[in-house]
């Protein structure tokens, strides 16, 4: 099963069950903070790296990438523009180390930034756990040193795109901190004239703090 259609099944599955849970409990998400009511706003960060990949594209074609890693740190900002839902914004940085499997592309390391906008469902289904799921994209620059063997060392810089899906739950540390887990995939749009995308499954960890 490709990994996108894993993530649309755990984001569908999710979304009914959590849904379900929801309807069958009055526990207040969040105590009574009042968390994910209509004008709260929450700013915190997330890290981590990826669990694991899709396949990249050269020239139109899928090419194995043998080893990839993508690295990500960020911080946000959110507001929920009706209770259960916000929207807001990530500024993030990523490293990407990539192997492929010996063709043209050789091995590449880049660096890049990003800024993503991103919608996030939560499911209050109870006091102790706060399930959610979400998309983002955004807009971001990329620097990138590649060693191919036939064209040897090269570097680039140029925009690119990313966008994805997510879905992750947040623990209440107190009325006011959340510590969060999130699955995020992303696709690297990269730059035309690189003939290559990339994507990638993360596991994000972090706080989350309500204003």
């Amino acid at each position: 099963m490709k990994v996108t259609q894993l993530l649309a099944a755990i984001v569908a599955v999710g979304t009914v069950a959590g849904a379900a849970m929801a309807q069958q409990t009055t526990a207040k998400a969040g105590g009574d903070s009042g968390y994910l009511k209509e004008g709260t706003w929450e700013v915190g960060f997330n890290g981590g790296g990826s669990l694991w990949h899709a396949r990249s594209r050269v020239n139109g074609s899928p090419v194995g990438v043998t080893d990839l890693t993508v690295l990500n740190a960020m911080g946000e900002a959110n507001y929920f523009v009706m209770d259960n839902l916000s929207v807001g914004a990530t500024v993030g940085v990523l490293d990407l180390i990539m192997k492929n499997d010996g063709g043209i592309v050789g091995s590449a390391n880049a660096f890049a930034g990003a800024v993503e906008g991103v919608i996030r469902y939560h499911v209050p289904v109870c006091a102790n756990i706060i399930p959610y799921v979400g998309v983002q994209g955004g807009p971001g620059y990329i620097w990138a040193t590649s060693r191919s063997p036939v064209i040897g060392k090269a570097t680039y810089d140029d925009t690119m795109w990313t966008y994805g899906g997510q879905v992750g739950f947040k623990v209440p540390i107190n009325d006011n901190v959340y510590f969060d887990t999130q699955l995020k995939y992303s696709w690297f749009q990269l730059p035309s004239s690189w003939a290559m995308d990339i994507s990638a499954t993360q596991l994000l960890l972090g706080l989350k703090i309500k204003l």
